[in-house]
């Protein structure tokens, strides 16, 4: 029997397996995230403890269970000897670190640290946040409140101490702090040594498919027995949701969006561009995330039809094989990550004119966030190679029109899945092989399609470097 734990963004999800893999029971419960300043986006460790404990304790459980975990990336915490939280928690969206980030880029050891640990330069990562605190410790309360610090860690090892009473990372959730040497699996002595810090102020390191016993607490309360398995990250997992295959890729649309291959060796964008992260040694998952996706399409409901949902009733009625290709949207209304990593990016419109319709806008809309998603596509496959299979998963989907137009952008094969919870599956595969009741539909791009498209992608290129803030 298997418990799968995905701490999320804005939730966690719970799932409960029986020996054949199938699906037995669900829970999940949600959290806030607190914004107490401009940049910054925290959440209460302990409301989130709380909410893995309250959907344990509502799985029924007949014997030995094994937990396994899966993780949002990126997040920040201190705590004291006690293991009790000193800070909130800072999420992968707090972006305290901007302006600190921007000057480090242009250091001399800036793009070095890159090539060490596969971690893009940008706020997000908790080696922005702790350059942060070195950078401003001077004029910063929070540093000096820090007097019973004892380890900086993440939210999923805060979870592993109260499930087993260990103080350990994964290497895969590691390999995403940015602090990691990711051809050695270690913390780099140099990266640590320019922030001030040591080993031993961090979690020790150890392998995804760690194991340990439950605690006599967590069973005395939840009625669970068993072990846990700490797990990797939830952008690793869900990569190997549907396969594990060299070459087969992940685009993911949410709030969100993704795109991400599986290989059997490091690559590292020479440009930064590019994530690399770390599963065990013979899988990695190279790729790159974006800020705007389905917030786009929530933005335009909102903007279109007052936030009533009727946008996503038109998407499903909208023929995008037409469309005008002078009207171009450049989608990063919320900054954006891959491949720029650049906060100062920003939305825009290009050729809109008076006689353009609400139709005429949302299939410009829907391309501009296509063509974002294939700049880091193509980015993808220039360092990687071509992709075999490109899987497609996220709410976005439920839309065939949407599947259809990713295809036609790409010019690729794309295999739309009907697994919902991708990263709970993928948690699930690292303790068996998991193939209850997959279900595929392959949809292939049409060739009369691309000439149009082709020439409306190189009009969006034109349109990207005037799609940033001035000044």
């Amino acid at each position: 029997m298997t418990i799968t734990i995905d701490i999320g963004t804005t939730a966690v999800k719970v799932l409960h397996f029986n020996q054949d893999n199938k699906q037995i029971g669900t829970q999940s419960l949600g959290y806030d995230t607190l914004y107490p300043a401009e940049g910054y986006a925290e959440q209460n460790p302990a409301h989130i403890l709380e909410a893995v404990h309250k959907c344990l304790t509502q799985i029924k459980v007949s014997g030995e269970e094994t937990l396994v975990l899966s993780c949002a990336m990126h997040s920040l915490m201190a705590v004291d000897h006690a293991m009790q939280p000193l800070t909130n928690l800072w999420i992968w969206a707090d972006h305290r670190a901007d302006q600190v980030m921007r000057t480090f880029k242009k250091s001399a050891v800036a793009t070095q640290f890159f090539q060490k640990t596969g971690t893009p330069l940008h706020p997000m990562s908790p080696f922005a946040k702790l350059l942060w605190l070195k950078e401003t410790a001077a004029g910063n309360s929070l540093r000096q409140e820090l007097t019973d610090f004892y380890k900086w860690i993440d939210i999923k090892t805060y979870l592993w101490y109260a499930l087993t009473g260990y103080i350990e990372q994964d290497v895969s959730m590691a390999s995403a702090t940015g602090l990691v040497n990711t051809e050695l699996l270690v913390y780099d002595t140099d990266v640590l040594s320019y922030l001030g810090i040591s080993a031993q102020q961090l979690p020790e390191l150890v392998s995804v498919y760690t194991c340990r016993r439950l605690t006599s607490m967590l069973t005395a309360t939840t009625g669970i027995t068993g072990q846990a398995m700490i797990g990797a990250s939830d952008g690793v997992l869900a990569n190997i949701s549907e396969s594990r295959n060299t070459g087969d890729a992940h685009l993911t649309i949410g709030t969100s969006g993704a795109i991400r291959v599986t290989t059997k060796e490091a690559y590292k964008d020479p440009f930064g561009q590019l994530f690399c992260y770390y599963l065990d040694d013979t899988t990695w998952v190279v790729g790159g995330a974006v800020n705007n996706g389905g917030n786009v399409f929530k933005w335009l409901d909102q903007l279109l039809y007052d936030g009533q949902g009727e946008l996503f009733q038109q998407l499903k009625t909208i023929d995008f094989t037409t469309f005008d290709s002078s009207l171009v949207f450049v989608p990063h209304l919320n900054g954006e990550r891959a491949p720029f990593w650049d906060s100062e990016r920003q939305g825009a419109f290009f050729g809109l004119k008076i006689n353009h319709d609400k139709i005429d806008v949302i299939k410009a809309v829907v391309y501009g966030v296509l063509f974002n998603l294939r700049h880091v596509y193509q980015t993808l496959t220039n360092l990687t190679g071509p992709i075999k299979s490109l899987y497609l998963s996220g709410g976005t989907f439920k839309i065939p029109q949407l599947a259809a137009c990713v295809a036609n952008c790409l010019h690729v094969q794309v295999i739309l899945s009907e697994t919902l919870e991708q990263s709970s599956v993928g948690a699930l595969n690292l303790v068996s092989d998991y193939e209850h009741n997959k279900r595929y539909t392959t949809l292939k791009d049409d060739e009369k399609q691309r000439e149009a498209i082709d020439a409306y992608y190189s009009l969006y290129q034109t349109y990207l470097p005037l799609a940033k803030r001035k000044g």
